[in-house]
């Protein structure tokens, strides 16, 4: 067998005994474990959810390490375009002294300051951001909540051998008339 067909093997071995069922309520899962050992089905469900949950967690952890990536360089290139909104406006101020004088200086000064106020709007928002996302990153809260943990089940669901005894006696005396 090649490592593909030795792959989907193994693949459908496993999707005969793990079900997961659809379930109306989107943010609940249903897994369940069908095998002969009800040991073996509960420390397969175990495995199964512990795997689940680093999965989720490694997703979660690039998902906010991307972001806090983009909004360092967000952060930089804002800094960046604020320093020198602020110079321009300092330069304006120092080019221009008397102001009040004239509207269209006036007009102009104010509108150096609605940007040099957006800039830093921005910047404060970021850096809220970053906040938000480095508080995150250290969060340690579950990212899964277990309703119902894996445990063994109290009577065997199948093979029943009252229902294979009943089913041979009858195939038995059939065969036999």
């Amino acid at each position: 067998l090649s490592m593909k067909d030795s792959t989907r093997s193994i693949s459908r071995f496993i999707k005969s005994f793990i079900s997961v069922p659809k379930i109306k309520n989107k943010d609940l899962v249903k897994i369940s474990i069908n095998t002969y050992e009800p040991d073996l089905a509960t420390n397969i469900l175990k495995k199964v959810i512990n795997e689940l949950e680093e999965t989720l967690k490694q997703n979660k952890k690039s998902r906010t390490s991307a972001k806090k990536v983009f909004i360092n360089e967000r952060i930089s290139r804002v800094f960046s375009k604020l320093t020198d909104e602020e110079n321009s406006l300092k330069i304006f101020r120092d080019k221009n002294r008397n102001i009040f004088s004239s509207p269209s200086l006036m007009l102009e000064q104010a509108r150096l300051m609605r940007e040099v106020e957006l800039q830093t709007q921005v910047y404060i928002t970021l850096k809220t951001q970053l906040e938000m996302i480095q508080i995150e990153e250290n969060e340690s809260s579950r990212i899964m909540e277990i309703l119902d943990p894996p445990e063994m089940p109290i009577l065997q669901k199948s093979p029943k051998p009252q229902e294979l005894i009943i089913f041979a006696l009858l195939l038995g005396a059939f065969v036999g008339s």
